[in-house]
């Protein structure tokens, strides 16, 4: 029984090897209607808000007649 079991083994060892790869190989492959096969180059647009500086008058007040002064402050928006 044992020289039976080994001699099986090695017989059909390298046999259960090579089928094993073939099915792999043959479920990795790519192919039929639906499958794509080129490569494109799709652009992808996407918004980056720039930071801007914007002149804002304001009103303080100062040691002259009226007094009331207009003050230039620059803030950052985007």
């Amino acid at each position: 029984m044992n020289n039976l079991f080994k001699n099986l083994l090695t017989n059909f060892c390298p046999i259960l090897v090579i089928v094993s790869i073939i099915s792999i190989n043959s479920l990795n492959a790519l192919d039929g209607f639906n499958v794509c096969t080129r490569n494109e180059t799709v652009p992808i647009e996407y918004e980056i808000q720039i930071p801007k500086p914007q002149e804002v008058q304001t009103l303080g007040w100062c040691l002259q007649i009226p007094p009331r002064c207009i003050k230039m402050n620059y803030v950052i928006r985007f």
